[in-house]
């Protein structure tokens, strides 16, 4: 009990542990949550969550007790959990405990990433470059490559294939893990990524690419410089898509 103590509050996962503790598996976030959808075998519910996450925390203390080191598949069911989830916090409001396992996920992935146990994913790591891109031309380099081209041929898949993937998309199989590549092929496909999007984003219409400077709308004629303005914030990288 007592080296379980000292590794519970000298690390991250007893901060996590704490933030779960309070749970009363009551299922009252399932209605809201994005993860949990049985027709489609999605059961990633925050309380299922959190009992898989007070498991694989156990599982973690008995490997550092028994000094055989936490294994690799621990961390990769670790990062499972960790990964279902869309970050919406629509599980805190039905919460009778106000448990938000939107912070406790992100918190998992911090963790993880502390760790250096986060698992490389070429389209992760693609959309996480577009979106933290702050020069212009690689912005636009990117926003060709990603959505010009991209969308155009995932467009183009689904226009040829969705005959294919009928039988996938009508009765998914069961999800646990990362699905094989053929499943996640008819994934990409079987729903059409938007088209027609404008060709330049907000910031370039706006002409407010320098990120030196933070930008103020106001119209200058019918304002001065105590009059109250307008603050552009693009929000979650949406104006690399869409302008307002």
């Amino acid at each position: 009990m007592g080296h379980e103590s000292l590794i519970m509050q000298q690390s991250d996962i007893g901060a996590i542990a704490d933030s779960v503790k309070d749970c009363l598996r009551c299922g009252k976030c399932k209605p809201v949550c994005a993860t949990h959808v049985p027709r489609a075998n999605l059961l990633y519910s925050p309380r299922n969550k959190i009992l898989a996450t007070s498991l694989l925390i156990e599982a973690f203390l008995y490997e550092e007790q028994t000094r055989r080191g936490v294994s690799i598949k621990h961390w990769e069911e670790f990062e499972d959990v960790a990964d279902h989830c869309t970050v919406c916090h629509k599980c805190e409001s039905p919460c009778p405990v106000k448990i938000d396992f939107g912070d406790v996920s992100m918190n998992m992935r911090n963790l993880l990433r502390k760790m250096d146990k986060k698992s490389f994913r070429p389209g992760n790591a693609a959309a996480m470059f577009f979106l933290n891109a702050t020069n212009p031309e690689t912005i636009k380099f990117m926003r060709s490559a990603m959505v010009d081209v991209g969308f155009k041929a995932q467009r183009l898949a689904n226009d040829v294939l969705r005959g294919l993937a009928k039988k996938q998309t009508a009765k998914p199989p069961a999800t646990l893990g990362a699905a094989p590549i053929k499943e996640q092929v008819i994934h990409f496909i079987n729903k059409k990524m938007p088209g027609g999007l404008p060709k330049k984003t907000a910031r370039a219409l706006l002409d407010i690419e320098d990120n030196d400077y933070v930008p103020i709308i106001r119209n200058p004629k019918a304002t001065t410089a105590e009059t109250e303005a307008v603050f552009y914030f693009p929000g979650c990288g949406s104006e690399r898509l869409f302008h307002k």
